[in-house]
This record gives structure tokens, C-alpha cells and sequence, in this order.
């Protein structure tokens, strides 16, 4: 039996020969219906994340990419063969939800995030996503929800080995990448290219949930101990000074942080309404390293 075989999507690849068997591409005139290959792509990355198996590539071509709902991952990799995303700085995810990691070693690298949905109404909070990235999104939705049932998240359910490496991400009314229950992660090489906090900036809301990157829950909900680890976050360029809270927004519970070669010239607690006192970064977890950076504004 053939352990690739698994789903009706890759049991029709088979019969039609790939030049790269292990790589699906996908683009924006593409058609779901289609194997996949450079000359006949799939046109949506949540088919792509159907169809791939551990040591797949998701070859996102260049277009604007809008779907309806979340994008989020299907399948673990492995550690020898995790499970890819990747795409040019072209290829730019544009959608009201992020797209969720939900399953160890799985490397994004590539594609811009955006979340400006009506380029011609930037003024209006109805104008954009409320979200980018996240990790371990389902395992979150499901204690924040009351449904999860258990005072304590097992060994188990943490994520391993995900990489979140986009070429940038911007413009959302809240934060932009958010991790949860996490082990071994690495984000970084990664542009700002809008704000976060449009909630705030251009809308009614109080509030100051618009971190650039965010790890771990506030202690004070009554929710399971988030005991995220080892994170290695670097190469993170607001040069720009786009507003937001936090650069990196490190709760009680995280520990084995690096925080390194990242660029801030935004400035956090003007980007607010409520007259908050957020600095460039919130170090609330053990052993957290701060080196090499440069904050300003």
C-alpha cells in the first residue's frame, strides 16, 4: 500500500506523472480539480494542505490569494520530513482569518501576509483581517471556547519543530502572529508592511491586543498553563516604525526565548487609544534573551 495514497486528490496525481512528485504547486488560475503540477496548479493553498503528505512542498505561485474561512493545516510532518509552504514575496495570503498551524513540523517560508482586504477604503476598520498567523490555533480556540475540559495541556498536544518565516505581514485590526502551546519554533527574517491594532487606530475600540508577535496567554485567565518553549525570534524589520503594542509579547509561562536582530522604530503606546503604557517588549516568561536589537520611538 502506498502510504502517499491516502486522500482522492493524490490517488488522481497518480496518474498523471509530476516532474517533482513531492511538490504542489499552486496558483491564483489554477484549478482545484487539477493534479497540481507547474503546467496545470491547483488554484487554493488549503487544497495544497489537503493533498500534501510529510515531506511535500506547497509551491504557492505569485497572485493575491483570498479565501473563505481559515487556511490551516491538515497533517503533521516529520522531523526528517516536515511538511512546506513556501512562495515568493508576490504570492500574498489576503484574507479576513489567519492561517492557523495546527500540526507539528511544518515550515512556512515565504509568502507575504496581508491583511488590508479593501485597498481603496483604508480608513475603515471593516476593511481588515483580524488576524495573520497562528500556532496551535485549534488547541486555543477550543480552551477559549470552555470546551477543552482539562486543567493542564499534556506533552502531547504541543506543537514541535514549526517554522513561521514569511517575507512580511501587515495591516490587521489586532496582532499578527500568535503562538500557543508550542515547542521549538523558530520566527523571524519577516518585514512590516502596515499596523497592527486597526481596531484602535482607526475604529472605536479600546484595548492594546495588536502585538507584532505574541507567545504564551495571560496569566490571569483561568485557562491551562500555556508552558510554550524554545523560541528562537529574529530578523525582525519594523524599520518603518509601523504602529502596534509589543514587538514581542512574552507571557508568564514561556521560557528559552531569544529575542535577536530585529529593527523597531514604532511606537508602541501611540498607536493606542486607551493611553496604554506598552513598551517594545513584555518579558514576562524565565530565561529570555534580549540581544543585538535595535528599539527605538
Amino acid at each position: 500500500r502506498n502510504p502517499r495514497a491516502t486522500t482522492s486528490a493524490t490517488k488522481t496525481q497518480t496518474t498523471t506523472p509530476r516532474e517533482n512528485p513531492h511538490t504542489i504547486f499552486v496558483a491564483p488560475d489554477g484549478d482545484d480539480a487539477n493534479p497540481g503540477t507547474l503546467e496545470n496548479p491547483i488554484q487554493s493553498i488549503q487544497r495544497g494542505l489537503i493533498q500534501a503528505q510529510p515531506g511535500d512542498t506547497v509551491q504557492v505561485q505569485p497572485g493575491r490569494y483570498r479565501p473563505e474561512g481559515y487556511v490551516r493545516t491538515v497533517r503533521n510532518g516529520t522531523a526528517t520530513n516536515p511538511i512546506t509552504i513556501t512562495g515568493p514575496p508576490e504570492a500574498v495570503c489576503n484574507n479576513n482569518e489567519p492561517f492557523i498551524i495546527n500540526h507539528s513540523h511544518v515550515h512556512l517560508t515565504g509568502l507575504t501576509f496581508d491583511g488590508l482586504l479593501e485597498p481603496n477604503e483604508p480608513n475603515d476598520p471593516g476593511s481588515y483581517g483580524w488576524g495573520l498567523l497562528e500556532v496551535n490555533g485549534a488547541l486555543h480556540g477550543s480552551i477559549k471556547n470552555g470546551e477543552y475540559g482539562s486543567d493542564s495541556v499534556e506533552e502531547g498536544e504541543y506543537l514541535r519543530d514549526v517554522v513561521v518565516k514569511p517575507h512580511a505581514v501587515g495591516n490587521c485590526t489586532r496582532d499578527f502572529i500568535k503562538i500557543n502551546w508550542s515547542r521549538n519554533v523558530e520566527i523571524g527574517e519577516l518585514r512590516v508592511i502596515g499596523p497592527a491594532c486597526i481596531d484602535y487606530l482607526k475604529g472605536e475600540t479600546d484595548g492594546h491586543n495588536s502585538e507584532i508577535i505574541y507567545l504564551g496567554n495571560p496569566p490571569d485567565r483561568e485557562w491551562p498553563p500555556d508552558l510554550t518553549r524554545n523560541v528562537h525570534i529574529h530578523h525582525i524589520n519594523n524599520s518603518a516604525g509601523y504602529p502596534h503594542t509589543e514587538l514581542v509579547d512574552c507571557k508568564t509561562g514561556t521560557s528559552n526565548v531569544t529575542i535577536e536582530y530585529c529593527t523597531d522604530a514604532g511606537g508602541s503606546a501611540e498607536a493606542l487609544t486607551d493611553d496604554g503604557t506598552e513598551s517594545a517588549l513584555h518579558i514576562g516568561g524565565t530565561d529570555v534573551t534580549v540581544r543585538w536589537n535595535v528599539l527605538s520611538g
